[in-house]
């Protein structure tokens, strides 16, 4: 190269530039090259770190992504049905099925439109969202959209407005169970009569959910080491929310008044709804828990969910005999909210104890 002693100012800086640019590519050529070969040894593929593996696919029908999540098995059969329902609102809402132009503002704007209508804040985005961005996940996970546009939206609208607690009151509380114990009409089937007879308690004194209740077995109510309890089973008609089974001992009162007599090792027979009723889609479980609801809004009760005000009631009563958190979520079957508390569990003598501290209700 010629030497720029023999060049003229400005050409000897343009020279010294060319040097520097020439310098600045090999030195990127070198960390390419570095990363490239950490990239390898992580075992990335490099179709992965290619740009165009990642443009988006036309024609990408959003009904068929979810009808591929629906077959994952990742939900229940309950939930892929509800759920569909969900994909098709969005669907007419933007008046095509083509996941690949669907934006967040689209979803933003069909959120929107679902507040305006009448629905929540809270049934929006606990019932509406997750089922579309169940969708778009599957195209984001292949590698056919850049994003998922549901994931991370906000959903705005007024808050809800509470006239009242969520949980019965004690006197709503003290009607059902006086009705319970009550004598049922004489043209009522055993196993509805008896799920009026025992449901009612039983939650007062589990603050199980509802399905939980009336889907029990008689090969549900069991001992171990001197101690009754009820198992509440995913194996059951309606299955457990959560995906897992528990055991939740029985208060002394229901004890003494005889639900053990129920019990029947290894028999599968539904205590509270007739065998070989109901549906997959809709259990007969949960058809008796819809039916109990409605004879409680007879009774002149008000509270906003007539099933769901036990769970409340519970866990009011639950604080007021100063029982810790992870027992009553342990009891009620609610997800530990940190990791440390998902370690481990809580034995059945202690949720005894537990349950034992319950005041009787007296009616």
């Amino acid at each position: 190269m010629t030497s720029t002693a023999m060049l003229e100012p400005e050409q000897a800086a343009a020279v010294d530039l060319i040097k520097e640019r020439d310098a600045e590519i090999e030195e990127l050529r070198r960390a390419i090259t570095i990363m490239e070969a950490g990239n390898d040894a992580l075992g990335i593929p490099r179709a992965a770190r290619d740009p165009a593996a990642h443009s988006p696919q036309p024609g990408l029908s959003l009904s068929a992504l979810y009808e591929r999540f629906a077959q994952s098995g990742t939900a229940n059969p309950k939930t892929v049905q509800k759920w569909r329902s969900r994909v098709t609102s969005l669907i007419e809402h933007l008046g095509h099925d083509d996941a690949i132009r669907v934006e967040r503002a689209d979803i933003n704007a069909w959120t929107g439109a679902l507040v305006a209508s009448g629905l929540s804040v809270k049934t929006v985005k606990d019932g509406y969202l997750p089922a579309v961005s169940a969708a778009f996940s599957i195209a984001y996970e292949d590698g056919a959209i850049p994003t998922n546009p549901a994931a991370g939206i906000k959903v705005r609208g007024p808050k809800t407005i509470r006239a009242r607690e969520r949980e019965h009151s004690d006197d709503e509380a003290a009607t059902i169970l006086r009705a319970a114990l009550g004598p049922q009409p004489a043209g009522l089937a055993d196993h509805h009569a008896r799920a009026r007879r025992w449901v009612p308690w039983l939650r007062a004194y589990t603050g199980a959910r509802v399905g939980e209740m009336t889907q029990l077995r008689a090969m549900d109510v069991q001992q171990e080491g001197g101690i009754w309890f009820v198992l509440i089973s995913p194996e059951a008609d309606g299955g457990v929310k959560t995906g897992e089974a528990r055991k939740v001992p029985l208060h002394p009162h229901l004890i003494d008044q005889g639900f053990i007599d129920l019990a029947r090792s290894g028999d599968p027979t539904p205590l509270f709804y007739a065998e070989g009723t109901g549906t997959a889609l809709n259990p007969a479980s949960k058809m008796r828990a819809s039916a109990l609801a409605k004879w409680v809004r007879t009774l002149g009760v008000e509270t906003p969910q007539p099933n769901h005000g036990w769970r409340h009631k519970f866990k009011t009563l639950c604080r007021v005999a100063e029982i810790q958190e992870h027992i009553m979520d342990k009891l009620q079957g609610h997800a530990s909210p940190n990791q440390g508390r998902r370690y481990g569990t809580v034995p059945l003598g202690t949720l005894r104890e537990a349950i034992a501290k319950l005041p009787r209700f007296e009616v």
